[in-house]
């Protein structure tokens, strides 16, 4: 076997994930890209076939009342423009919404803009949000919860586009460089590898160690934190950068 074969080997056995990806991207290919990386969301969770409906809504009816820690937000034209595309929630979709969201919806085809529009003029639409996306995950609609996380004002409250129980050693190696580079990178507030390493319990010595080896510490910190299976989750590591790097939130 050759060297290159053999280190290729090597470091597939150190990841521990899915090699069907773009495996052969190395990390010096991706380091400069790494500051102009606009949006690793779009094609990352796949669907099956959907089809087109006629619409019809009827109003939310949600009880409740708790508001928005931050910054209000509603969707945008381009976003709205971006629902008017896609394919109405058929009937069994929308009784799945009202048994487990507690809506009351026609038992009809629902046009995706007036649902969204309309559910967000309800007093819980904040803290229903993410249970919706990851409803509609699991409903196949992850067409859905792409065009929702186009609105950046929205990020927290959605979650991430991937599923949220996805494991941190199952990202795709498309995703996982530039997500380590740019968590690699010196932050001005400090909010980088070193943060994010404290915030999960890494040894000191630990940090040290990978600072003096310079390259990519940021793999280091979640290559140890993904053997910790019931905790290391994309949901979980988007909580965690959700607050201060919205930017690397953004790539789940």
């Amino acid at each position: 076997m050759s060297k290159d074969l053999k280190d290729k080997d090597r470091h597939t056995q150190e990841r521990r994930g899915p090699v069907e990806d773009d495996e052969t991207e190395d990390y010096g290919s991706v380091y400069n890209k790494a500051e102009e990386h606009d949006d690793s969301t779009e094609n990352i969770y796949s669907i099956g076939s959907l089809h087109s409906y006629n619409s019809s809504f009827t109003s939310l009816q949600i009880s409740g009342s708790i508001p928005p820690t931050v910054a209000d937000f509603r969707w945008s034209p381009d976003v709205l423009s971006a629902f008017d595309k896609l394919p109405a929630l058929n009937s069994d979709d929308v009784k799945t919404l009202n048994s487990f969201l507690g809506l009351s919806l026609t038992s009809r085809p629902v046009d995706i803009k007036n649902f969204l529009v309309d559910f967000q003029r309800n007093p819980d639409h904040y803290t229903l949000l993410r249970k919706l996306t990851q409803q509609l995950k699991s409903m196949g609609r992850g067409d859905i919860v792409n065009a929702m996380h186009k609105e950046k004002a929205a990020l927290r409250w959605l979650g991430p586009a991937l599923p949220e129980e996805h494991l941190i050693r199952d990202i795709v190696p498309s995703l996982w460089v530039p997500l380590t580079v740019k968590l690699s990178l010196s932050h001005r507030e400090g909010y980088d590898w070193k943060w994010l390493a404290e915030q999960l319990s890494i040894s000191r010595d630990f940090i040290d160690l990978w600072e003096q080896q310079g390259g990519v510490p940021a793999d280091n910190v979640m290559k140890t934190w993904q053997v910790k299976v019931s905790e290391a989750t994309v949901g979980r590591l988007f909580d965690l950068l959700i607050e201060h790097r919205e930017d690397l939130a953004a790539m789940l």
